[in-house]
């Protein structure tokens, strides 16, 4: 970043340097040249006017050259003026060949000395076109001067716009003369050849960095900034250009797409670029509005029909443009605050200083001196501004390419470092992951101690279980409730969640089931009571754990049952009267809801009430069971439960369940279960 204030600061200086060169070069012969000002009178004319049409007629002196517009003193009546300049030579100039200089007249003119045609600068209709910003110099041999008299320089001038002519016009020896009108026309045209030329190559540069580098709309824009404005610097020196001075192209067309629309898309793409540049977020408002001012500005420009209509538009056009360089100029003083985009908005305020300081100058030299000799230094501090864009990002893009480069180099190096650390880390975690698997066998193991283990003394049932944990751990449990040999109750439940936590809840919650089901029995509650009891001590209990149960608990009186459902998938029983299975749920479903451990949520729980004779058969399960899928993502449900079940009920509950595991195998065609699945299979004897 100092190389680059380093360089502006170079530019900076270089500016003045050859604006005070040029200043001295224009007055250092001063002495030698006869000055014409106070010399210049002008008359009306035609198309078809001559030199010796209006040598008779009545020329009025022309005053003021500083705020003079040769469109104004015709009053729209004429398109044509004739200047007239008498002189006299001096006796330093006598007998040498000179040379006439106008530093600047718009729009077009024809010269004569003495009925002698000496020059023509621009073009007259019907092809119209302006000599733009190239000094008029015309040769002058000492045979067509009147060395001893009076001489008559007389000029025809197209007036087409804002037609002037400049102060300092002057005679001198033709080398000076020469001199002058070279420096003057290098200043205010020529030089931007050269610009152009470096627009051409960054264009090129920046546009190929962002198709073929990082993808930075900043780059993207940047080319477009350049190549939109070597059309609009081209006005400068079209004279120099023959294949657009001599094309088809009318002036009229050239001023409007290269002038005109040319400067709204720089403009445009100027505030892209700035946004883009400094990383701010611009709404979708904001690009509609910048959108659709260009869209304006080329549309009314487009329109117009006349020479004279663009350039009483371009000003207003020019004020739409000025006002969206405000507004992000106000962006980049507004980024000054943003800690992020700070050092940004200083690097472009740093290279827009140029810009200012030009802009301030000509103001000075061509609205308050009205020095219309000198040229316009706002499109060298443009010029400079651009080329400070260009250091910027090349040595940025530089810096990038250092970066890779070492890490390039430093590749071979850092991949071992990073392996090394790597196998360091694995080696870790593989410690670890050891460890925790230790850890969970440990934590099944004493989980599955926990569950009942059943005999085949259970007076009058016949039971089958499988229990199957989807991970180490399970969320799901069962249990049995016995006294002497008297099966008196048992329950199912499951833990929402997988792994650690779910495991934990149903260690505590099987204990607490358990314990409150015991106490039941003397206070004889029934199914419903008990259940509404372990889910308030369920909740104080577990505390912030998120976990909750869905369940069935039953009380057994011989033949007689009674449940109570917390949420979970309906019992199934298949009669064996009648042949038939169906679910068992309450008649009034809509006043039976909740589940088990839900702090602050409403909960209520109604007693089913069955009788299972000989050959009846109750088949419980979790949700693992009917809600497991097969490759196309479809539940086995609870109707292929109940053709399962009917497949061989009279056999003994072992039986029974192993066509129900078939039938979710079979269904699921080895497709990985997504949960717990406990099946329990009471057959009464």
């Amino acid at each position: 970043m100092k190389n680059i204030i380093s360089c502006k600061r170079f530019f900076f200086l270089n500016l003045i340097f050859f604006s005070l060169f040029f200043s001295s070069c224009y007055n250092k012969n001063a002495e030698n040249r006869l000055i014409l000002d106070d010399k210049v009178y002008w008359t009306y004319g035609t198309l078809e006017s001559s030199v010796d049409d209006i040598k008779s007629q009545e020329f009025n002196k022309l005053e003021n050259f500083k705020s003079c517009n040769l469109m104004k003193l015709t009053k729209n009546k004429s398109e044509y003026v004739w200047l007239k300049i008498t002189f006299s030579l001096p006796q330093n100039l006598k007998e040498k060949d000179l040379g006439f200089v106008i530093p600047s007249i718009h729009f077009a003119d024809k010269v004569w000395l003495n009925d002698f045609f000496i020059g023509e600068h621009g073009s007259f209709p019907p092809n119209y076109f302006a000599s733009q910003y190239q000094s008029q110099y015309c040769a002058i041999s000492k045979k067509m001067l009147n060395q001893e008299s009076e001489n008559n320089i007389y000029i025809k001038v197209y007036v087409k716009g804002e037609s002037h002519i400049s102060s300092n016009i002057f005679i001198s020896e033709k080398e000076d003369a020469l001199v002058f009108s070279e420096i003057k026309t290098f200043l205010n045209s020529k030089v931007y050849m050269i610009f152009e030329g470096g627009m051409v190559c960054a264009y090129f540069v920046f546009f190929l960095l962002y198709i073929f580098g990082k993808r930075h709309k900043e780059y993207f824009y940047f080319a477009l900034i350049n190549v939109f404005t070597i059309p609009f610097i081209t006005i400068f020196f079209i004279s120099e250009v023959p294949f657009l001075r001599f094309s088809n192209i009318s002036y009229f067309n050239f001023m409007k797409y290269f002038m005109c629309i040319s400067c709204y898309l720089v403009v445009y793409f100027y505030s892209a670029f700035i946004i883009n540049y400094l990383q701010i977020k611009e709404s979708k408002r904001r690009l509609y509005v910048r959108t659709v001012i260009l869209a304006i500005q080329v549309l009314l420009t487009m329109l117009v029909s006349t020479y004279e209509q663009l350039m009483r538009l371009y000003p207003f056009m020019l004020i739409l443009c000025v006002n969206q360089i405000i507004f992000i100029t106000a962006k980049i003083i507004i980024s000054l605050f943003n800690e992020k985009t700070r050092h940004k908005a200083v690097t472009l305020l740093k290279i827009f200083s140029i810009l200012f300081l030009t802009i301030i100058l000509d103001i000075i030299n061509h609205l308050v001196l009205k020095l219309s000799a000198m040229p316009y230094f706002t499109m060298f501090g443009w010029q400079t501004s651009i080329i400070g864009f260009i250091l910027l990002m090349v040595m940025r893009h530089a810096k990038i390419n250092k970066e890779n480069e070492y890490l390039a180099s430093n590749l071979q190096r850092e991949v071992v470092l990073k392996t090394a650390d790597l196998e360091i880390a694995n080696n870790e975690l593989l410690k670890e992951t050891k460890k925790s698997q230790k850890d969970l066998v440990m934590a099944a193991s004493v989980q599955q101690k926990f569950l009942p283990k059943l005999s085949n003394n259970l007076k009058g049932w016949d039971i089958s279980i499988y229990y199957r944990p989807l991970e180490e751990v399970s969320g799901d449990f069962y249990d049995f409730y016995i006294k002497k040999d008297e099966l008196k109750g048992f329950s199912i439940f499951d833990v929402s969640g997988h792994g650690i936590s779910a495991g934990l809840v149903t260690m505590l919650s099987k204990n607490i089931i358990s314990n409150m089901f015991y106490d039941s029995v003397k206070s004889n509650d029934s199914a419903a009571t008990i259940m509404m009891d372990i889910n308030d001590v369920i909740i104080q209990e577990k505390g912030e754990i998120e976990n909750y149960l869905t369940g069935l608990l039953f009380k057994i009186n011989n033949s007689e049952i009674q449940f109570s459902n917390a949420g979970h998938p309906y019992p199934i029983l298949y009669k064996a009267s009648i042949g038939a299975t169906e679910d068992l749920k309450h008649e009034d479903e809509s006043n039976q809801y909740g589940a088990i451990g839900m702090n602050g949520i409403s909960v209520n729980f109604l007693d089913i009430n069955l009788k299972m004779e000989k050959g009846d058969v109750l088949v419980c399960f979790t949700d693992g069971l009917n809600e497991s899928k097969d490759t196309y993502q479809n539940e086995f449900g609870r109707e292929r439960i109940h053709k399962a079940i009917m497949v061989s009920p009279q056999e003994e509950s072992s039986k029974i369940l192993n066509n129900i595991l078939n039938a979710q195998k079979i269904f699921s065609y080895n497709n990985l279960l997504e949960d717990d699945l406990t099946i329990m299979v009471l057959k009464k004897l």
